[in-house]
């Protein structure tokens, strides 16, 4: 047997690097021109074809997805899918099997018909979410594609069809983490009807801040009776099992929604030696 060895035919290391480095090079310039061909901005009706076209995709592989919409609820989806977004979100995506998760931006500038609307998704099987920050419209289909509302201050209406895997999942993970800190729809419902009477908002503050029942009904000038009846109105209505649960989730919500500041309920002190 020859073992002799041809040195000529051993790549150098040099020779190796400058391989890996044209390979490299070729492979970002193809994502590149993938990317310029895959990102590009679309017209409503396209975006809609787009995003059907991939739901019926994953079900013909048996795969469900799960489509996020972020923003307002009706400006979001029109931008983005055109006006038959709603009919196309309630037939093609929940009754035919896919997830449908609605993260609803500027909560307290819906009307009544969004709210009454929104309520239908959740009991149709929706997941209705309210988060903080303005309304900049996105929609995540799973890790397939994503539309993005890029229109800017004086401009015509710009929609950007994504299909590079890195901006679909960064908008993903975007969309899951607003998710996690995002307040239920129900509840900021609920919420929203406390805050709105000046008296239920004098009672969550004194909630929030410690005070005791008799401090609080003095300050109120209402009887303790009254002021309890009042807390055990409030728990009902938020769905909690304590005072200090309910300051919790009037905290989230109000943070989440963007109704009132945060700061809103204790911007009183209370009268020091009062406890």
């Amino acid at each position: 047997m020859n073992t002799s060895v041809n040195l000529k035919t051993i790549p150098s290391d040099r020779a190796l690097d400058d391989a890996h480095h044209l390979l490299h090079s070729a492979l970002n310039a193809y994502r590149r021109e993938q990317r310029n061909v895959r990102d590009s901005q679309a017209s409503p009706q396209t975006c809609l074809e787009a995003v059907r076209d991939c739901l019926d995709a994953a079900a013909c592989r048996g795969i469900s997805l799960s489509v996020v919409v972020l923003g307002h609820w009706r400006t979001a989806t029109t931008d983005l899918l055109g006006e038959g977004a709603e009919r196309f979100l309630l037939g093609d995506v929940l009754t035919g099997g896919h997830g449908l998760t609605v993260l609803q931006r500027e909560a307290h500038l819906l009307d009544t018909v969004d709210r009454d609307l929104l309520s239908g998704l959740s009991a149709k099987g929706a997941t209705v979410k309210v988060v903080p920050g303005q309304a900049t419209g996105v929609i995540v289909v799973g890790s397939e594609l994503a539309l993005v509302n890029s229109t800017r201050p004086g401009q015509s209406g710009a929609v950007r069809l994504l299909r590079d895997p890195d901006a679909v999942q960064a908008l993903h993970q975007l969309t899951a983490v607003l998710h996690d800190v995002a307040a239920d729809f129900d509840h900021w419902v609920a919420s929203a009807a406390l805050l709105d009477k000046d008296l239920m908002v004098e009672v969550l503050r004194m909630l929030c801040l410690g005070a005791k029942d008799e401090t609080s009904a003095r300050q109120m000038r209402v009887s303790v009776r009254s002021f309890r009846r009042h807390v055990a109105a409030i728990i009902k209505t938020l769905n909690v099992r304590s005072r200090f649960e309910a300051g919790l989730r009037i905290g989230q919500l109000a943070m989440a929604s963007g109704l009132r500041p945060p700061g809103h309920l204790l911007d009183m002190p209370a009268e020091p030696g009062t406890d």
